[in-house]
């Protein structure tokens, strides 16, 4: 007869949980010191690992994504098939909404008020590290607000846009003709030029553009008190 040895399997189970702990007490002791949980290097600021951490974390997240893709996989578990045009499987999404909302409510209140407000601190973090606002873990190109790779993804992501339209046969002169947006190229939800999105953007940035003296110079006015210049009348 085959006999079955026993005693192994509460030891495996015992060892299995005192090595969780460890890894929780280690996890925890680094987050405080300011170090990168998973290597024990210095950490980024407000961050739990460090750039190089992070960019490998990053890289194996693309590279199980695709490969999940590539199996007709849901890219976030790895468990559920996708069907027809989903991207991500029912139980992945009703998760991520149901834990946005908690977030939401507990936080600002709405979810539009949490966003807005996740988007202005990850700004800001950002604007004082000067870290590129796309990936925002390499530092940014002079004069821009994007790392050199983040720019050339949306070069290369321009060229593609550009290149359909030329095949549909619409520049971006005849989209109002069409009935498209000047700008998005989207059909237009309001009368004018420019879709409703596309409209407020322009007028939210149209005090700031007004500000510079770039703005001034070409269209030769000097803001004094609400009147133009002296040499303008003339």
């Amino acid at each position: 007869m085959c006999t079955v040895k026993t005693g192994f399997a509460p030891k495996k189970i015992m060892y299995s949980e005192n090595k969780k702990k460890w890894y929780k007490e280690r996890y925890r002791q680094r987050k405080e010191h300011g170090l990168c949980t998973n290597c024990g290097k210095p950490a980024m600021a407000n961050k739990t690992l460090c750039k190089e951490c992070a960019e490998k974390k990053k890289n194996k997240y693309r590279e199980d994504r695709a490969f999940f893709k590539t199996l007709g996989l849901c890219p976030k578990c790895g468990k559920n098939k996708l069907f027809s045009s989903e991207k991500t499987c029912p139980e992945c999404l009703a998760y991520a909404e149901k834990i946005n909302a908690k977030c939401a409510i507990k936080t600002a209140g709405s979810k539009e008020a949490y966003n807005k407000q996740v988007y202005q601190k990850a700004r800001q973090r950002c604007d004082e590290q000067n870290l590129c606002i796309m990936c925002k873990i390499r530092e940014r190109a002079e004069g821009h607000i994007h790392c050199e790779e983040c720019l050339e993804k949306r070069r290369i992501k321009g060229r593609e846009i550009r290149k359909k339209q030329k095949k549909v046969g619409i520049t971006r002169s005849e989209r109002t003709t069409y009935g498209l947006c000047y700008c998005c190229g989207k059909p237009l939800d309001r009368e004018g030029k420019k879709c409703i999105k596309c409209a407020a953007k322009v007028t939210n940035n149209l005090p700031r553009i007004k500000a510079t003296e770039h703005w001034k110079k070409d269209n030769n006015l000097i803001f004094r008190g609400g009147k133009q210049d002296d040499k303008i009348q003339k």
